[in-house]
């Protein structure tokens, strides 16, 4: 179980599923406060290294390792308009692990917001003040 050749998990034990240069760990313990395993990261750089020629040379001045939770909203449901608070400011975060993904619609929808044209989708499940 676990173990690979960095005393972390082995390379079978995460998702093949990177986020945003960023991973999904299966973990032994249900619990959402578990501390997450900074081997994991290590177990990342080790695999992009085989799938990226040079990537081992790089002495770390271009590439840097975070170990952490990411929030995310109740409802999985980004946050996209205009601040309730701020009327020159507008949201667009909280696409959890889609945002590259959903980037380019929501750049989409924002410009549309900004220029006061009527969305291409109906953002009322998307509203910021929701919560």
């Amino acid at each position: 179980e676990g173990g690979g050749d960095s005393g972390g998990p082995a390379d079978g034990d995460l998702f093949d599923k990177p986020v945003e240069g960023a991973t999904d760990e299966a973990r032994d313990s249900d619990s959402e406060d578990a501390a997450p395993d900074p081997a994991c990261a290590r177990t990342i750089r080790r695999l992009g290294e085989r799938m990226i020629p040079g990537l081992a040379d790089d002495p770390g001045e271009r590439v840097s390792e975070w170990v952490g939770s990411r929030p995310s909203h109740p409802d999985s449901k980004a946050s996209i308009g205009r601040s309730p608070k701020h009327g020159n400011a507008w949201f667009a975060f909280g696409h959890d692990h889609l945002g590259l993904t959903l980037g380019s619609i929501t750049g989409k929808l924002v410009s549309e917001l900004v220029a006061n044209k009527p969305p291409s989708v109906d953002l009322e499940p998307f509203r910021p003040d929701r919560f």
